[in-house]
């Protein structure tokens, strides 16, 4: 009996950054000088190129000369391929979704449950377990099967010839020696292997493939927004962030936190502090960015629509040593 292996993996990205960009803004006042630009996510994505199964019907025991299949010696599993990642090392959260499509040729056909020992047909129950791995997780390990409060398996898709949907959310990647952030996938199932004398044994003709198509966008719920400002040993400039208006832009809206460097400022005597849609307003009695040269990251949530909806505003603050005279 032949191993049947096909090409199981086809693959395609699609960038949809869809963030608008703002026009540069300079302001000048005295010693202080403002300067506002868009800063668009880095996206740095490696995607799989192909992965291999290899159907085993007849459970074979399987050598180590087996070549590249990452399978140990001893197993017999019926559908046989290693573990294929999705890594991402992006500045931004991400969302990455997968269209999932099977196909099947000669005698073979997709099941759609556990074929059963016996099974006289040329059925394959062919899955998909994916999951978005822990930082500190051992890339070789099979993603295990994890299940809801109501015991129902969340993480297996079962292919089939029509076309299926799975989505992920990536953490940002935090940079240096860090971990990328991965989602591990790995095939898996069971055929048949009682073919009748009618149909015959599983011959090479007899394969299923899979094609998998990304598509990975940024999430960033408003644009990062670079600023930077030079003042003197006594004026601690208040910020303007500027925005996108959101179509349900609701006059209410107020700002119910800022953090800067990870650490939240106090809000509770806030005179000033306003968004109108379009820019963010941060008097220099909130902000506190000082006088001292240094990069800080500072980040706005907005609440609007009677408390329902929040948005948070992003902004990478340079802060340049004050002018000489």
């Amino acid at each position: 009996m032949k191993k049947l292996t096909s090409l199981i993996l086809a693959l395609a990205m699609c960038l949809a950054l869809g963030i608008p960009a703002f026009a540069a803004e300079t302001t000048q006042t005295g010693n202080l000088s403002t300067e506002l630009t868009s800063l668009m996510p880095t996206l740095t994505m490696t995607l799989p190129e192909t992965a291999t199964i290899i159907l085993n019907p007849y459970r074979m025991k399987v050598a180590d000369s087996a070549a590249g299949t990452g399978i140990d010696k001893g197993d017999r599993f019926q559908v046989m391929n290693t573990v294929f990642s999705v890594e991402s090392k992006s500045d931004s959260k991400v969302h990455v979704s997968a269209t999932v499509t099977g196909a099947v040729s000669g005698n073979a056909a997709f099941a759609t449950a556990d074929v059963a020992p016996g099974a006289t047909g040329h059925d394959v129950y062919l899955t998909l377990t994916h999951k978005l791995a822990d930082v500190a997780s051992d890339k070789a390990a099979i993603p295990p099967v994890e299940k809801d409060a109501a015991g129902k398996v969340t993480n297996v898709l079962v292919i089939s010839d029509a076309e299926q949907t799975l989505s992920w959310d990536m953490p940002a990647w935090a940079g240096g020696t860090a971990k990328q952030q991965r989602i591990d996938m790995i095939f898996g199932g069971t055929c048949s292997d009682s073919p009748t004398a009618e149909e015959g044994p599983w011959t090479d003709s007899d394969t299923v493939s899979c094609s998998i198509v990304f598509e990975v966008t940024p999430i960033t719920d408003i644009p990062m927004v670079a600023v930077t400002y030079q003042s003197d040993s006594t004026t601690n400039p208040a910020l303007e962030i500027p925005t996108s208006k959101p179509s349900d832009y609701k006059a209410t809206a107020a700002v119910t936190a800022i953090s800067v460097n990870g650490t939240a400022i106090d809000l509770t005597n806030a005179t000033g502090l306003s968004w109108n849609g379009e820019k963010v307003v941060i008097p220099s009695s909130v902000t506190n960015m000082g006088t001292e040269a240094g990069v800080k990251k500072v980040i706005v949530t907005l609440t609007y629509d009677t408390g329902k909806k929040t948005l948070q505003y992003e902004a990478k603050v340079t802060v340049l040593a004050p002018a000489t005279t």
